[in-house]
Parts: structure tokens; C-alpha cells; sequence
């Protein structure tokens, strides 16, 4: 009586039995249909892998990114005639008094621009206290461009390191060490903080909001 594998339940002949082609021939049709329905290593790739197609790495690749301000047009029109936007571009709309950001595939409204013109004129602008829970949060309008990767002056003081300081740009929280650094030794009373490698300067008129938990002098 024949024995057969245990995995692919290939014939094993018994040692008395003489050489037959046909067992022979049928193992080989079956390893045949085995491998072939096997996973083929390809170069670079191992058979785990999962492939994004080009569309989700695209996705993916700016998950990170934040809303950019790269200036104004004067109209819609002129706004659709943009053809080398990223996405998170901010452009204001001076006709409508509008903002859009490229969503990668269109233009769509974030709001209202800002109306400046009755705001306190001076660098920083406006911070109040929320003295129930010890929690400071401060309200910037910048006066003038902030250069990227310089010292920038904030309105109140923090513990470098440990977080206690959010900062939040035209209302997004940005990550710090991606969007932003603290200045300061560990541990040490900082006022100043960095705009991080974003390729441009903070526009004049934008909104930046500090929360800061605790005081410190």
C-alpha cells in the first residue's frame, strides 16, 4: 500500500517496489501546480509587503503638512489660474475678501480674511488669562514677516521641554520639532520660539495662538 507526504501528499513507494515513471511523473505534476500557485519573490520587495499605490503615497507623504499662506490674487479667476500649488497653499482672494487652500484636486474656502485695520498697532498683539485653570492663552496677529528657523518673541514665558506650550497656527496645532522648535536649554524660562524649516517666512497678518500651563518667570 503507498504512503504519501504529509504536506503535499506526494506518493512515497515502498523500498520493494521497482521504479515507476507514472508516481514519478505524477509528484512532478503536483510540485508543478504547487509552485505555481506560490508567491514569486520579486527584487527589493519582500512577501510581506503591501504596495501604496502612487495615489495614497501621495496622501500619506502629506498628512504632515500644514496650511501655507503664498500670498494673494486678486480674483477667483485668477486664483484657478495657479497651476504649481501643493497642498495646504493658502491664497487670499482681495475681491471676495476670502481665503482658499488647494485641497489637491480644488480650491475650497477656509473663511473670511481678518480685518486688521482696528486692531492695537504694536509687534504682538493681545493675551488673556484663564486664571481658573492656571492657563494662559495669548492671541498674535504678526506685524511683520517672520523669518524661518529665527528667534521669534512670544508674549509670555514656558519651561523649555516640558510641554507646557501649544502652538497653533491660523487655527491648526502645529507639532513641535516638525512645524516649530523651543529655544532654551532643557528646563530653562524661555519667551522665544522657532518657525521650523518651512520653506518661507510667516506671513504679515496671520493669527498665532500660544497656550502656555503655568507660569513662569
Amino acid at each position: 500500500m503507498p504512503r504519501y507526504t504529509d504536506n503535499y501528499n506526494l506518493i512515497l513507494p515502498d523500498e520493494n517496489e521497482h521504479y515507476d515513471v507514472e508516481v514519478a511523473n505524477a509528484n512532478n505534476t503536483s510540485i508543478d501546480n504547487i509552485l505555481k500557485n506560490k508567491v514569486e519573490s520579486i527584487a527589493g520587495k519582500g512577501l510581506s509587503s503591501c504596495d501604496f499605490t502612487v495615489e495614497y503615497k501621495r496622501k500619506v507623504d502629506n498628512l504632515h503638512k500644514i496650511h501655507k499662506p503664498k500670498g494673494s490674487v486678486k480674483s477667483y479667476e485668477d486664483l484657478t489660474e495657479i497651476t504649481d500649488s501643493d497642498i495646504g497653499d493658502i491664497y487670499s482672494v482681495l475681491d471676495e475678501k476670502q481665503e482658499y487652500s488647494w485641497n489637491g484636486t480644488e480650491w475650497y474656502l477656509l473663511g473670511d480674511l481678518m480685518d486688521l485695520s482696528e486692531c492695537v498697532k504694536r509687534p504682538e498683539m493681545i493675551a488673556y488669562v484663564n486664571t481658573t485653570q492656571n492657563t494662559n492663552k495669548y492671541t498674535v496677529t504678526t506685524s511683520s514677516a517672520i523669518s524661518e528657523n529665527t528667534d521669534y518673541t512670544i508674549p509670555c514665558n514656558y519651561k523649555v521641554g516640558a510641554d507646557v506650550l501649544d502652538v497653533y497656527y491660523m487655527g491648526e496645532k502645529l507639532i513641535k520639532n516638525v512645524h516649530y522648535i523651543e529655544v532654551g536649554n532643557t528646563g530653562a524660562i524661555s519667551n522665544k520660539i522657532q518657525f521650523y524649516n518651512w520653506g518661507q517666512s510667516v506671513p504679515t497678518g496671520r493669527t498665532i495662538e500660544l497656550i502656555v500651563r503655568g507660569v513662569y518667570n
